[in-house]
């Protein structure tokens, strides 16, 4: 975000004298803090002889800090149209399947508010 302005015109006042609007407080309307994910994960594989599969289960554990820009203005509106985000903690579980000609994964992510699935199919030619 550095070079852009982080003013918004939503709570500049008209300056009659000069015919143009200015920002009352001279301080930046918006602001988007640094911040760092920790992820870590672990995974285990079950070879199941009689079915010749290879059954890989992970687990894995994340911080999703609140990636937004959100207003530090007193402005009511601003602080309405521009809410901080809530940070959250992420929990995933996986499986999969290997084949000798491929693979299948599928992963469920769970948060506060949030639930998302993902599958993929790989396959592999000879």
């Amino acid at each position: 975000m550095s070079g852009n302005d982080l003013n918004i015109a939503a709570d500049d006042e008209f300056n009659e004298q000069l015919g143009i609007y200015e920002d009352a407080d001279g301080r930046p309307d918006l602001t988007v803090e640094d911040a760092t994910e920790v992820h870590v994960g672990i995974e285990w594989l079950v070879r199941i002889r009689k079915l010749r599969l290879l059954l890989p289960l992970r687990f894995g554990i994340y911080t999703d800090p609140g990636h937004r820009i959100h207003a530090v203005s007193e402005n009511p509106d601003l602080r309405r149209l521009f809410p901080e985000a809530d940070d959250r903690i992420h929990f995933a579980f996986g499986t999969g399947f290997v084949f000798k000609n491929g693979k299948f994964d599928l992963a469920v992510d769970f948060a506060e508010g949030y639930s998302q699935i993902f599958g993929s199919w790989a396959l592999t030619l000879p």
